[in-house]
């Protein structure tokens, strides 16, 4: 198995020297002769002020537990620090330009082991993203941790502001976490008609997200996790959450025409939400072994646990701890408009079901 180091190709990594374009050629060449393995040095600190683009196949990068960090306020093409993002017509990339062919996604790529750092004074009007998966399917992102993101610390979208019809299929992130992101610590978002098919996240740690949402049909709510769906045609058809944890500062958001979801094994702090704004679908959707403790003011309702216009859920075996009935609202299970509900084996909830 081939393999090269960033210092190959002039990277410092001494946390002054901006080593963008070290890494981005790196990168490039191991896409262009084959290399299958780039690692970065032990421990490092790598200054990139500019976004870095995976976009080919058949890759793993071995980030040493380094870090890239950011300083500065910069809107690029991407909208993150550290993209995959496969070949897409009409979008310049690093050493490439303008790329004017068909849609490739990027395919097989591992990212493990490796810290993304930002600035406090990076605007979140910037929007910049820690990382961001688009136009790709298989790939993993492994022992990663985004600190102080101005936007989503892990963006998974499936399509772009000037394309459509992009895909994601089959991201996983297995260990990964999000650090005081200001907007959202984890997104998966399919946009102009575009898809997710399958998104999993394992082992995931969400830690202190600061400000509040005004999109995203999420106004006013401070959000960990959101999972949502621009138009009807379009659809996020498989996404697994296990073993993860998001504690009190923001809640899970799961909003129009998700699908086959399963939540289970982890700790929902701040709540979780399910909800389809204009009609009901069949979500098929599994909620199981969870601890739900109680719900801050941070979301609307102020329930643990609130599902809407769904058809097809199963809640089993989940412990919501202290209902806590002076914070929360009268019941912390609240269901409405909702069809072929299956409760067992849940312990210490009060259930409200309705048709309103």
């Amino acid at each position: 198995m081939k393999e090269l180091d960033v210092y190959d190709f002039g990277a410092i990594g001494d946390g002054v020297t901006d080593d963008t374009l070290a890494l981005q050629s790196a990168i490039k060449y191991c896409f262009d002769n084959n290399i299958n393995r780039l690692s970065f040095g032990n421990e490092k600190v790598y200054l990139c002020n500019k976004e870095i683009v995976l976009y080919g196949n058949n890759l793993t990068v071995n980030g040493n537990n380094s870090t890239i960090k950011r300083t500065t306020n910069f809107i690029g093409v991407f909208g993150a620090i550290l993209n995959v993002y496969g070949l897409t017509p009409n979008l310049s990339y690093p050493l490439l330009g303008k790329y004017v062919g068909e849609i490739i996604p990027a395919q097989n790529i591992v990212i493990k082991d490796l810290n993304i750092f930002c600035f406090d004074g990076i605007l979140s009007s910037t929007y910049i993203n820690g990382v961001a998966v688009c136009n790709s399917r298989n790939i993993m992102l492994q022992n990663i941790i985004v600190t102080n993101a101005p936007q989503t610390a892990y963006a998974i979208v499936s399509s772009s502001i000037n394309n459509k019809n992009l895909i994601i299929d089959n991201v996983v992130l297995d260990s990964c976490i999000s650090r005081n992101s200001k907007k959202h610590s984890f997104r998966l978002s399919a946009i102009k008609d575009s898809n997710i098919f399958t998104a999993r996240m394992i082992n995931c740690l969400a830690i202190n997200v600061i400000e509040r949402e005004f999109g995203y049909n999420a106004k006013g709510r401070k959000v960990h996790l959101m999972c949502n769906v621009s138009s009807d045609k379009g659809g996020c058809y498989k996404i697994v959450i296990d073993c993860c944890h998001f504690d009190e500062s923001g809640e899970v958001y799961i909003v129009q025409n998700c699908t086959n979801i399963t939540i289970q094994n982890s700790q929902l702090i701040g709540g979780l939400e399910i909800y389809n704004p204009n009609k009901m679908i069949i979500n098929n959707i599994l909620i199981k072994n969870n601890e739900f403790y109680y719900a801050t003011s941070n979301n609307i309702y102020k329930t643990s646990l609130l599902l809407c216009n769904i058809k097809n859920i199963n809640i089993v075996e989940n412990i919501f701890v202290n209902s806590l009935k002076k914070m929360l609202d009268e019941y912390n299970i609240y269901v409405y408009r909702c069809e072929d509900i299956i409760f067992n084996g849940n312990q210490n909830f009060n259930l409200l079901i309705t048709s309103k």
